[in-house]
């Protein structure tokens, strides 16, 4: 799940989509930045087809959002992002501080809610 939007993404999605394996890209159908964003993250895994330990997917979400980031020059992109595998979930709420018009934003933050059954 992807919520959000990487900023000046026309702008970088080429840069983007070099980063992906053809193995990888010939499975995108779409053109939006959530997809794409998925697709860098199993870029990201040393193996896209097995299950991955919750601490290897969390350096493949930091290395996904640090793309970005590096690529979008500290224009501000919203990366809420939430991954699970049916036991583990991971989730962001990754928002830079720097506005597209130069000024510092204090970004939200991310809240959660668990439910224990009674």
């Amino acid at each position: 799940m992807h919520n959000g939007e990487v900023a000046l993404f026309p702008r970088i999605r080429r840069r983007l989509l070099n980063c992906i394996s053809d193995d990888l890209f010939n499975y995108m159908s779409g053109t939006t930045d959530s997809e794409l964003l998925f697709m860098l993250f199993l870029q990201q895994l040393p193996d896209d087809t097995t299950a991955q330990e919750p601490d290897v997917i969390r350096a493949a979400v930091r290395a996904m959002i640090k793309q970005v980031v590096d690529l979008t020059e500290g224009v501000s992109s919203s990366l809420n992002i939430a991954l699970t595998d049916g036991e583990t979930i991971i989730a962001t709420r990754y928002r830079s501080f720097m506005g597209r018009e130069g000024n510092v934003k204090q970004p939200p933050s991310l809240y959660y809610c668990l439910h224990r059954p009674m």
